[in-house]
């Protein structure tokens, strides 16, 4: 009798010792999980915040917002259209976003899976640009050619 008792102990401490690894490993798990989550959280934040940052900067890069055409996407480019591009800042833009090209009166940026957000906080901040940028780099364009008239 006294074995059977120790053996039905045993069989406790046994099952009650395999609840709590799992239930350890269940809590790592989680943990592990919810780490995870927070890390990639955090780090589409700093994508966002550079979204926001370079779309301010470039927005009056551009000759004012009379000289934009259109903004469009395609997969994971934005695509800028001029009306007149010799007014833009090509050194501007690339000291913002180096590597775009300029197709003529198309400038293209490869900005990857967020292209559409890129887009849309571009419009928005194109928007908030005065058209007195556009005015201001043609009077200066015909200050310079004044003086090399002259």
């Amino acid at each position: 009798m006294p074995n059977e008792a120790n053996d039905s102990k045993v069989g406790l401490y046994v099952i009650l010792a395999v609840v709590i690894v799992i239930i350890l490993v269940a809590l790592f798990l989680i943990i592990r999980i919810l780490l995870k989550n927070a890390k990639k959280k955090k780090a589409e934040e700093h994508v966002d915040k550079t979204i926001a940052s370079s779309t301010s900067q470039l927005a009056d890069k551009f000759g004012g917002k009379a000289n934009i055409e259109k903004i469009q996407t395609s997969m994971s480019r934005v695509t800028v259209i001029v009306k007149n591009p010799t007014i833009i800042d090509k050194e501007g833009i690339n000291s913002i976003l180096p590597g775009c090209m300029y197709m003529g009166s198309k400038i293209v940026f490869v900005i990857g899976s967020d292209s559409e957000k890129f887009k849309k906080l571009l419009e928005e901040n194109v928007d908030k640009v005065k058209n007195d940028v556009c005015k201001s780099r043609a009077v200066i364009g015909s200050a310079f050619f004044d003086v090399i008239r002259n």
